[in-house]
C-alpha cells in the first residue's frame, strides 16, 4: 500500500471512530440493508412439530407427539408429559406462557390438568414459560393434526418485547429528539399495539374453524412495584420531580414524567384510596404497571392495556371466545389472586379455570365441574417459591414475609424445604453444591424452579431479608445467622461484588437493556451495600466514585462521613466500622442534574446504531468500592 493509500485510510478510520463518524456509517449500513431487503419468506414448514413434540405412529397405528430427546434442554419450559396420545374423545388444547403453566405449581399442579378435571375430558398442555408472541403463529400451524374441538389462548405477558426493525428505531430516535423518552414511549407502545394485532390475525388465519377462547390475562396492582433501582427516566426537569416526590405531589410529577414512572402513579393509586375513590386508584394501578412498558428499560413480565385492547378486539373481530380476567379478579387485584406480578395463587387458578370452563364446556358439549383445590402442601410449596421470586424483583420485605409465612400456614411440614431454602440464599457457594440442596431435589416444584439453568447460573446476591423470611417459616430464627457468620467473606472485600451489592438479578447487571457499563451506575436515590463479619472491626474502605455533588456513606443508620464528588472520578479513603454479622452501608446521592437535551440526542444517536439507550437517571457511579 503506497503513502497516500496508508494516509487516507488512516483519514477515513479517525472520520469513521468520532462520534458523528459512527453515525455516518450506522446511517450508511441501514441504506444498505434496507436498499437490499428481501421479501418476507415463505411460512416455514415446521414438520407438524409441536413444541417439544414430533409425530409417529402409534401402536393402534394412530397418530401420537413424543418428546424430542434432542430437545430435553427445553423440557421443563413445557409440560411434564412424553407423549401425546391420539384423540380418543372431546378434546381442548391449552396454549399460553406461565401463567397458563401454572408457574410455581407446575409440575405438581397444571392448569392443564385442573380444566381437565372440570371437564371430564382430555386437554393437551401446549403452555410454555417464557413463550413469546413470535412463536405462537407457529404453534398454531400445527394444531388442527391434534383436531382439537376448542383451543384456549391464554397469553400476553410477554409481548412487550419486541424485535425493533430499521424503520422504527429511526421512529424511536426520532421521538427522543423532539418530545424525550415519554415521546419514545409512545411510539414504542404503538409498536406493541400493531404486533399483538398482527399476532392474533396470523392465529386466526391458521384455525381452520377450529373455536378459540381467549383470556386476557390480569396483573397484580395492588400488590406489585417496580423494583427500587427503577424510578424515573431523564427528564427535562428531573430536579423539579425529586422535589415534588419529597412532598407528596403525585399529579403535578405525572405532569412532568408524562407516565414514563411507576414511583408517581403508584403514589397517585395510594392518595385515591386513601380518598376512597377505588376507580380513580386501578386507573393509576394500571397506568403504573404500564410505565415501564415501552420503555426500553427491563421489568417483570405483565400485559399493558394496549395488548389486553387487541385481545379483545380480536375477539370481536373474528367472533372468538372471551375470558376477561380484569373483570373477574374486581378493581384491585392483590396477593389473594396472584404469587408474584401475573402468576396466580391457588385460588386464582381455581377463578380461572371456572370461568374457562363455562366458556368452553358449551363449545364441546360437556357439564362443567368445579375444579380441585390445591394440595396444601402443593399449595405451600408454591407460596414459599413465591417468597424467593419476589426478593429477586426487589419486592417489599413485607409481600416477601408474607408468602413465607403463608406458606407456614398452608402446610406446617413445609419447615424443612424452607429451612433448606434459607441456608441455600444464605450461602455464597453454588445452590447445587450445598448439602440443603438435597431437600430441594425432592420437591418437584423447587427442582424445576430452582434447577432451571438461568437460575442455576445466577449470581449469589444479599438476601438476608429472604434467608430471615424462609428462616422464619422454618420456625429457626437463628439459622440464618448462624450460616451468614459461618460464610463471612475474607479480606479483602469488593463491595461491588453482587452478593454485597444486589438484591436483584437486574441489580447485578443494571436495568438498562444495552451493553453493561464497567462501573455500577446508580438509578435510585439510594445504593446499598451488605457486609457481614464474624467479629466487630474497623476497616479501611476506598471508593471511586462521581456525582453532582457530596455523597453521604450511612452506616447501619447512622451518617459516617460526606465524600465531596464531581462529575469526574473521585477516590476517597475512610475508616469503616462494622458491627458482628450483618452491617448495611448506604451511599445516599446528591439530586442529579443532567443535561436533558444532551442525554436525548445520545439516547436517539444510540438507537440509531441499533443500540438500546440509557433511559433511568444516573443518580451517580462507582468505579470501585473495597474493604480490608
Amino acid at each position: 500500500m503506497n503513502d497516500a493509500l496508508t494516509g487516507l485510510t488512516r483519514q477515513l478510520a479517525a472520520t469513521l471512530s468520532s462520534d458523528e463518524g459512527s453515525i455516518m456509517l450506522a446511517r450508511m449500513q441501514r441504506l444498505a440493508l434496507a436498499a437490499s431487503r428481501m421479501p418476507v419468506p415463505p411460512r416455514p414448514d415446521s414438520g407438524l412439530r409441536l413444541g417439544i413434540w414430533e409425530p409417529r405412529a402409534a401402536e393402534d397405528g394412530g397418530l401420537e407427539f413424543a418428546r424430542i430427546p434432542a430437545t430435553a434442554d427445553e423440557w421443563r419450559y413445557w409440560a411434564d408429559v412424553d407423549r401425546i396420545p391420539r384423540k380418543t374423545g372431546k378434546r381442548v388444547v391449552l396454549v399460553g406462557e406461565s401463567v397458563a403453566r401454572a408457574y410455581l405449581f407446575d409440575p405438581e399442579l397444571t392448569l392443564a390438568q385442573m380444566l381437565a378435571a372440570s371437564l371430564g375430558g382430555d386437554v393437551v398442555d401446549l403452555a410454555r414459560t417464557d413463550l413469546g408472541a413470535d412463536h405462537l403463529p407457529v404453534l398454531f400451524d400445527g394444531l388442527p393434526v391434534l383436531e382439537p374441538d376448542a383451543v384456549v389462548l391464554f397469553a400476553g405477558n410477554n409481548w412487550n418485547g419486541v424485535r425493533l426493525e430499521l424503520e422504527e428505531l429511526d421512529l424511536l430516535a426520532n421521538a427522543v429528539r423532539t418530545g424525550g423518552f415519554a415521546s419514545s414511549r409512545a411510539v414504542f407502545l404503538e409498536m406493541i399495539r400493531g404486533r399483538a394485532r398482527a399476532t392474533l390475525d396470523a392465529i386466526a388465519a391458521r384455525l381452520e374453524g377450529i373455536p378459540l377462547c381467549i383470556v386476557v390475562p390480569e396483573f397484580n396492582l395492588q400488590d406489585w412495584h417496580s423494583e427500587p433501582s427503577v424510578v424515573v427516566p431523564t427528564l427535562a426537569e428531573n430536579e423539579r420531580w425529586l422535589d415534588l416526590e419529597s412532598t407528596g405531589s403525585a399529579g403535578e410529577m405525572i405532569a412532568l414524567d408524562g407516565g414514563t414512572s411507576a414511583v408517581s402513579q403508584h403514589m397517585a393509586a395510594s392518595q385515591a384510596l386513601a380518598r376512597g375513590d377505588v376507580a380513580g386508584a386501578r386507573q393509576r394501578f394500571e397506568a403504573a404497571r404500564d410505565a415501564l412498558c415501552g420503555l426500553m428499560t427491563a421489568h417483570s413480565p405483565r400485559c399493558p392495556a394496549v395488548v389486553q385492547d387487541e385481545l379483545r378486539a380480536a375477539a370481536a373481530r373474528h367472533h372468538f371466545h372471551l375470558v376477561d380476567l380484569p373483570v373477574l379478579f374486581g378493581p384491585l387485584p392483590g396477593r389473594r389472586w396472584f404469587l408474584d406480578y401475573c402468576h396466580l395463587t391457588g385460588e386464582g387458578l381455581c377463578a380461572a379455570t371456572t370461568a374457562i370452563a363455562g366458556v368452553v364446556a358449551p363449545i364441546i358439549g360437556a357439564a362443567p365441574a368445579p375444579p380441585p383445590e390445591p394440595d396444601t402442601h402443593i399449595a405451600a410449596c408454591a407460596h414459599l417459591l413465591a417468597a424467593v421470586h419476589n426478593a429477586h424483583y426487589g419486592q417489599p420485605a413485607e409481600i416477601v414475609q408474607y408468602h413465607a409465612t403463608r406458606a407456614r400456614e398452608l402446610d406446617p411440614g413445609i419447615r424443612e424445604f424452607a429451612a433448606a431454602l434459607a441456608e441455600i440464599v444464605s450461602r455464597r457457594s453454588e445452590a447445587w453444591l450445598c448439602h440443603a440442596w438435597e431437600a430441594i431435589d425432592r420437591e418437584p416444584q423447587g427442582r424445576r424452579y430452582l434447577g432451571a439453568a438461568e437460575m442455576l447460573r445466577a449470581p449469589r446476591v444479599a438476601d438476608i431479608t429472604l434467608a430471615k423470611a424462609l428462616a422464619a417459616a422454618a420456625g429457626n430464627d437463628s439459622l440464618v445467622d448462624e450460616v451468614l457468620i459461618e460464610e463471612a467473606a475474607v479480606l479483602p472485600l469488593d463491595l461491588l461484588a453482587p452478593k454485597h451489592r444486589a438484591t436483584t438479578f437486574r441489580d447485578v447487571i443494571g436495568q438498562g437493556l444495552g451493553p453493561t457499563p464497567g462501573f455500577v451506575r446508580a438509578t435510585a436515590p439510594r445504593s446499598r451495600f451488605v457486609v457481614v463479619r464474624a467479629n466487630a472491626e474497623t476497616l479501611t474502605a476506598r471508593i471511586t466514585l462521581r456525582a453532582a455533588g457530596e455523597v453521604a456513606i450511612v452506616v447501619n443508620g447512622a451518617e459516617s462521613l460526606r465524600v465531596p464528588a464531581r462529575r469526574q472520578w473521585t477516590t476517597t479513603e475512610f475508616g469503616l466500622t462494622l458491627n458482628r454479622g450483618p452491617n448495611v452501608i448506604e451511599l445516599r446521592w446528591p439530586t442529579p442534574q443532567p443535561d436533558a437535551a444532551a442525554e436525548f440526542e445520545r439516547a436517539a444517536r444510540r438507537l440509531e446504531r441499533g443500540l438500546y439507550p440509557e433511559v433511568l437517571i444516573a443518580f451517580g457511579e462507582v468505579h470501585a468500592f473495597t474493604a480490608e
